[in-house]
């Protein structure tokens, strides 16, 4: 039903007709809200896009959309590489270390297709749409 800018939290500052330039999407949402209202199921994609943000890692410029998806799962499009990170919305901070541990390891593809940061102790690197990883075939596992 359209566009809303909302604050960090969560609370409606506009209703716009079309996408507000230079402003990360968080979708996966419905509904229509007036001014001043709060949109909480927002609520976990803005958390993401905070720590994020207060991480250092990347700012809101880097980040192109945030879809909660929920059953917890959160899908974070990167601008330009289409690189998605997959979190939890309820505690994104230990996908967040996973995240500062990987960029650190200098192992941080932003070209790859995405990483599943969600389990503790692993990050999962996403095949790519072509059904490869890093531009080699996937191994195929026992279960099919």
């Amino acid at each position: 039903s359209g566009f809303f800018l909302l604050d960090r939290e969560g609370i409606v500052l506009a209703a716009l007709d079309s996408y507000p330039e230079g402003y990360p999407l968080i979708t996966g949402i419905r509904g229509a809200w007036n001014p001043g209202e709060r949109v909480t199921d927002a609520l976990p994609g803005l958390s993401i896009l905070d720590e994020l943000v207060a991480s250092g890692l990347m700012g809101p410029d880097r980040i192109s959309e945030i879809r909660v998806a929920g059953n917890g799962r959160a899908f974070v499009s990167l601008v330009g590489t289409g690189t998605v990170l997959v979190m939890d919305p309820v505690d994104p901070g230990p996908g967040m270390d996973r995240l500062a541990r990987l960029i650190e390891s200098n192992n941080f593809d932003a070209r790859a297709a995405g990483y599943d940061l969600r389990f503790e102790g692993r990050v999962i690197l996403l095949p790519g749409r072509d059904g490869t990883i890093n531009g080699r075939a996937k191994v195929p596992s026992r279960e099919g």
